[in-house]
């Protein structure tokens, strides 16, 4: 999958009334808030498989926030480049997850403030950083997005 057929599908999700700069804006900062929070989880529980697996899926929330506010300022999540499609091991130390989560939300908060296409490219790329991080890629994280939107059976799209 394709960040181009990612945006074009979760364009799709979002209500009208939900594509407005009140509700995608603080819903991309306190998403990547989510995200240094469960990060903050693991050093009282530790790192484990079904952690790593929700912090995945709160990347995957970001990105549908990342990708609904570039839409809403004309923006295209496509044109960034990202790194070759590779996956790490995810890593299992706490301050490496924490510095990167917290570049994640301090880039996005960024972005929602000022939406122009370095602030996006920086962002995108922070997630993407994360992603690698966590054992995964883009794509895949994006593959989840859309896997979890389908499984919630939100059929309400922009042109109904």
């Amino acid at each position: 999958m394709n960040l181009a057929y990612f945006q074009s599908q979760i364009h799709r999700t979002c209500q009208p009334e939900a594509w407005r700069p009140v509700y995608l804006r603080p819903g991309l900062c306190a998403t990547t808030g989510h995200i240094c929070g469960q990060v903050q989880g693991f050093l009282r529980h530790g790192i484990d498989t079904p952690g790593v697996f929700a912090l995945s899926q709160t990347l995957g929330e970001a990105l549908w926030y990342t990708a609904e506010w570039a839409a809403f300022n004309g923006l295209d999540i496509p044109s960034i480049e990202l790194a070759p499609h590779h996956t790490d091991a995810p890593m299992v130390k706490i301050a490496p997850l924490e510095a990167l989560a917290r570049a994640t939300s301090l880039s996005a908060c960024a972005f929602a403030a000022h939406p122009e296409m370095e602030s996006l490219t920086n962002h995108i790329h922070s997630l993407e950083r994360l992603a690698h991080a966590l054992g995964d890629n883009m794509e895949g994280i994006a593959r989840m997005a859309l896997g979890a939107i389908h499984m919630k059976g939100i059929h309400q799209t922009r042109d109904s």
